[in-house]
């Protein structure tokens, strides 16, 4: 098994590998892809992901340009990634932590007063908007992805639950 990924995705994002801070990818969309791929809970056809990070490149550069963040990020977490032909998607059988994740799980609880220190460090967790500060240049789909999620975090935590 992997040694434990750890993503901080609200507020200023922060990605930790065993507890220590996780090397620098060479570009910002390997760190978009990554968070995409782990909020997203599902594999993601390569075509879907090539044009997210596209912006005004055609699709062939496109999908060369995904193949090279892919290589990047899977330098780095490959062992969190599932690859294959068609698709990629985040590895959820490897041991990992997702603030967003931990976060929506205590907010579909009702509270109750079992469980309201789960409720209070879950709360904790909170340190400001989805992807706060991060921005991909030239990539208007996943910037449109972040504002869309941004808004259902904020419905969630506003309104208790998903």
């Amino acid at each position: 098994m992997a040694e434990p990924l750890e993503l901080a995705l609200l507020g200023p994002p922060q990605l930790h590998r065993a507890g220590q801070p996780l090397g620098r990818f060479r570009s910002a969309k390997a760190y978009a892809l990554l968070y995409y791929l782990a909020v997203t809970r599902r594999a993601q056809p390569r075509t879907v992901l090539a044009g997210l990070f596209r912006g005004d490149v055609d699709e062939y550069y496109a999908r060369r340009n995904f193949n090279r963040t892919l290589s990047d990020l899977t330098h780095f977490v490959g062992a969190h990634l599932v690859i294959e032909r068609q698709t990629v998607a985040f590895a959820r059988n490897q041991s990992y932590w997702l603030d967003v994740e931990v976060l929506e799980s205590a907010g579909a609880q009702s509270p109750t007063r079992q469980n309201i220190m789960t409720l209070a460090a879950a709360a904790d967790l909170y340190r400001g908007e989805f992807l706060e500060g991060f921005y991909v240049q030239e990539a208007p789909e996943f910037e449109q992805w972040v504002l869309i999620a941004r808004l259902i975090h904020f419905a969630a935590l506003a309104f208790g639950g998903m």
